[in-house]
């Protein structure tokens, strides 16, 4: 037999017995898995149109071995779903987020994702979606990060969504011929098309824009963030040389927060 099978313990302890009453050939044995990580709650249900950012547990920093999660979407019938991701980390080969078109592992299969590679968006057929994480007792990565959205008819296009940092002047249905128009924060750079329309195949004019963080700025106001490095996520620049300077009211102090810093 071939797969993952989980089996959990009602008590604090747990004896198997693993039998073989005839000789045979060619097989690989088990690997188990062990856990006690209950309080690592993970897993959900969403029936919103539209949802995210979902995460992998403790996302940014790492899962835990053992790790078996499911998620289940279900949106009014008549619509499909997309998935996007913005980051995609786990063991190559080892763990899997697996995507079915369906309710459940017994639907058609979308996608079996492992390695680093963020995947493209991952759209339904139907109005519901499966997915399920499951990791080995190996290694951990950070994870995932997706969100969803929703459509009911070819004449709709699909969220474009809204560029990290910035914002768009209509957030409703995408309906044909209607126009987006974004726009960025102080210190940033829009990289793109600011307005796009959704044309009536149900696909937009251009792609989204981006929002990219300028090479150093000046910051007067009492909060402000988050700020990136010039073409964040991705990778910054060579030859670089940036610097932010901050100037709150007199009698203040600043602190600053990183989620993320890898250079």
């Amino acid at each position: 037999m071939r797969g993952r099978l989980v089996i959990a313990a009602i008590t604090y302890w747990l004896f198997l017995v693993i039998e073989q009453p005839t000789p045979s050939t060619g097989s690989r044995g088990y690997d188990y898995c062990s856990s006690d990580n209950d309080d690592a709650q993970c897993g959900g249900n969403f029936t919103a149109i539209s949802g995210g950012p979902v995460t992998s547990i403790w996302f940014p920093g790492n899962y835990e071995d053992c790790m078996l999660c499911e998620w289940f979407i279900n949106v009014p019938v008549g619509r499909t779903i997309r998935l996007t991701f913005d980051v995609f980390n786990v063991e190559d080969h080892h763990d899997f987020l697996t995507i079915y078109d369906g309710t459940n592992d017994r639907a058609a299969l979308l996608q079996n994702l492992t390695g680093s590679h963020s995947p493209g968006p991952i759209t339904s057929t139907s109005n519901v979606m499966f997915l399920r994480f499951t990791s080995d007792h190996r290694e951990t990565r950070q994870g995932f990060r997706f969100s969803y959205t929703s459509k009911d008819s070819v004449s709709h296009c699909w969220d474009p969504g809204v560029p990290d940092g910035g914002t768009r002047d209509h957030n409703g249905n995408f309906t044909a011929g209607q126009t987006v128009t974004y726009s960025c924060p102080a210190g940033y750079l829009l990289v793109g098309t600011a307005a796009i329309t959704c044309l009536s195949d149900g696909t937009w004019s251009d792609a989204t824009p981006k929002c990219a963080a300028g090479c150093g700025v000046n910051f007067t106001a009492t909060f402000a963030g988050p700020l990136t490095s010039p073409n964040f996520p991705s990778n910054y620049y060579n030859d670089l040389n940036c610097e932010w300077f901050i100037n709150v009211p007199a009698g203040r102090t600043i602190r600053l927060t990183f989620d993320v810093f890898n250079v």
